[in-house]
């Protein structure tokens, strides 16, 4: 009789060891998957925005447009969706462009992506230390000649602030797809704070970041529902037709 429960008894601790040890993986599993930031951000023309990044994904959630935005490992294929209609939109990272209206860049001059930036002062955003890039004399120089010469409209950029957060790790798949969705240079780092002068002198401030903290996030956190309706248009998913740029901002903590 006493055969028995030495089997029984080496059969519980074989399982109490096997419990423990995929308990121990799974906890380390979900530690890993749990590391993320979050950012409370205002863009000029898609308004109030809602950001997570981590390793796991990225995600913003835009009120103003009623729109989803998730990308994810391995391929960062970004989708935006909206949560009523169904409405979707993917693209390629690579190929991914932003989804501000070609009339914003024909306002400005140029795309932002493609101002001549160069290092400048360190900054700080929402606590956050950061760098800061500024376009040189030289092109508001050009600028107000162009402007002189009747080649370039008071609505132009005249000179520019972009600020990135400086010590903060994501993957570059992360940076790149922040960047190219306020349709902003990658530097490598998330894009903070963007703001220009046009030849008028108004001050535009396109993106702002009044908070930061970091935050637990899972997988589950950027899981893409299963019955959405791909559609050839961002402007398709969007609750609001004409995207105007939003004047009230909120203040910075």
């Amino acid at each position: 009789m006493r055969k028995p429960k030495i089997k029984t008894r080496l059969a519980y601790l074989l399982f109490s060891t096997s419990f423990a040890l995929s308990t121990a993986v799974c906890a380390d599993a979900a530690t890993a998957a749990e590391k993320g930031i979050y950012l409370y951000q205002t863009s000029g023309l898609l308004g109030d925005l809602d950001v997570v990044v981590s390793p796991a994904g990225v995600k913003i959630v835009a009120a103003k447009t009623g729109t989803i935005t998730i990308a994810k490992p391995p391929e960062w294929k970004t989708i935006t969706y909206n949560p009523k209609t169904k409405n979707s939109f993917s693209a390629p990272l690579k190929t991914f462009s932003g989804y501000l209206p070609k009339e914003t860049f024909q306002t400005t001059g140029l795309p932002w992506s493609l101002l001549p930036l160069v290092q400048a002062k360190a900054d700080q955003v929402a606590g956050l230390a950061a760098d800061a890039y500024v376009t040189p004399e030289s092109f508001t120089e050009k600028q107000i000649k162009d402007q002189t010469n009747e080649c370039a409209d008071s609505a132009f950029i005249s000179s520019a602030k972009f600020v990135t957060a400086k010590g903060i790790s994501a993957p570059p798949q992360a940076y790149a797809l922040l960047n190219q969705f306020h349709c902003l240079p990658n530097k490598g780092a998330l894009p903070l704070k963007f703001q220009y002068k046009d030849l008028r002198g108004n001050l535009n401030t396109m993106l702002v970041t009044s908070q930061y903290k970091p935050i637990e996030v899972s997988e589950s956190d950027f899981e893409i529902p299963s019955d959405l309706k791909a559609t050839d248009s961002i402007f398709a998913v969007y609750e609001t037709k004409k995207l105007q740029t939003v004047r009230k901002k909120r203040p910075l903590l």
